[in-house]
């Protein structure tokens, strides 16, 4: 299992529709304080996935998120199964 975060500052009103992308690029952004940990890839083995696995593939960022002291941590996510979803950008 694999996860990388990074620290971002979002408007919580107006989430961006890039996800992911925009916490990449907003990330080295020195002027803005971040507020919030996000999750940019939790990668599990295919041989290892199975019920409960998102919890425990979790862990790890959300003790990062409290280990520098940031309140929350959010994790942009899209379908599992992406080819049966063609409205959203892979």
């Amino acid at each position: 299992m694999k996860a990388n975060c990074a620290p971002v500052a979002p408007d919580p009103s107006d989430l961006p529709d890039d996800g992911w992308r925009e916490a990449v690029r907003t990330a080295a952004d020195d002027e803005q304080e971040p507020t919030v940990l996000c999750a940019l890839q939790i990668q599990v083995a295919r041989a290892r996935l199975g019920p409960g696995l998102s919890r425990l593939a979790l862990a790890q960022p959300r003790r990062v998120c409290v280990d520098h002291g940031f309140a929350d941590l959010v994790a942009p996510v899209r379908p599992s199964p992406n080819a049966h979803y063609p409205l959203t950008p892979a």
